[in-house]
């Protein structure tokens, strides 16, 4: 496949700015490991700018949700905790709010009586059976190839009646989303080509997302129902700032798989450039209760 800056294997990177890139955020990324670690240095800075522009419009589907004072819940992949504290303030003294990640550092800071921090891995870790009356995975299957067996183990994890409400990102088809980022075409197509080789290999998916309810069919819930949607963006924005941290974030994978890192930076100052138009990723919602 053709990529725009993309550099053969064999062919050195030859720059003081790609070693500086590797030497800056390569050792947070390695095969196997979570590519997005809340361990870089600028990672809450990056999950802030994700909760900027997507907490909107999560509250907004979790009011639909009609949580109840008192419930027990769990935020699945709870990151920065935007959303565990609006659950606990949903369900309230008598209520319970699970917070769940693999790097909780962030959730620590929560200090909240009815939050209990989990640090668990959601594919080796088993839930507890019939727990929850609810639970919420935002931007987390989409990260996890073994997201079949990952749903199968959240809708055990409900109670008879509970709720699984998925939120993923995906994206709108090839072209489509950066074809106004620039001016220039071949920097456009870069943008969508990078974005397709995180899905290539395997780091996360951009279209899982659409699958989710069949997922959730297949794992036994009922009233299963999806939807979603996309803003347009521009530079500036919150999840332009969090598109441009996240390149950072990502240039050790797209080097790895050899492209230039010179041409990654170029792209990824664009998100700070105020002309920059761009559709934002789609914000796929699942939502399906667990038979009483």
């Amino acid at each position: 496949m053709h990529r725009s800056g993309f550099v053969r294997k064999g062919i050195a990177l030859g720059s003081a700015f790609a070693a500086s890139m590797l030497l800056t955020v390569g050792h947070l990324w390695a095969d196997g490991q979570y590519a997005l670690s809340n361990q870089w240095e600028k990672a809450r800075e990056r999950l802030q700018l994700l909760e900027d522009y997507s907490n909107p419009y999560t509250f907004q589907q979790l009011e639909q949700a009609s949580i109840q004072k008192g419930w027990t819940c769990l935020d699945a992949g709870a990151g920065l905790g935007g959303v565990t504290r609006w659950l606990s303030d949903k369900v309230g003294p008598d209520g319970q709010v699970d917070a769940l990640d693999m790097e909780t550092v962030f959730l620590e800071e929560i200090d909240k009586p009815n939050v209990h921090i989990l640090k668990k891995n959601l594919v080796t870790d088993p839930l507890p059976e019939a727990k929850y009356d609810f639970i919420f995975a935002r931007d987390v299957l989409m990260h996890i190839p073994e997201r079949e067996e990952v749903v199968h183990s959240l809708a055990g994890a409900l109670k008879p009646g509970g709720i699984l409400m998925v939120e993923d990102i995906a994206i709108l088809p090839y072209g489509v989303p950066y074809q106004r980022l620039t001016d220039d075409a071949v920097l456009n197509t870069t943008m969508q080509n990078l974005i397709s080789t995180l899905e290539e290999y395997g780091h996360l998916s951009f279209h899982s997302g659409y699958k989710n309810i069949f997922y959730f069919e297949d794992a036994g819930l009922v009233d299963a129902n999806a939807h979603s949607f996309s803003p347009f963006a521009r530079g500036q924005s919150s999840e332009a700032k969090m598109r441009h941290l996240s390149l950072l974030q990502l240039t050790p994978v797209f080097l790895k798989h050899g492209y230039n890192a010179e041409t990654v930076e170029q792209v990824r100052q664009h998100f700070l450039n105020e002309n920059a138009r761009f559709w934002g990723f789609v914000r796929v919602i699942t939502t399906g209760r667990k038979p009483l």
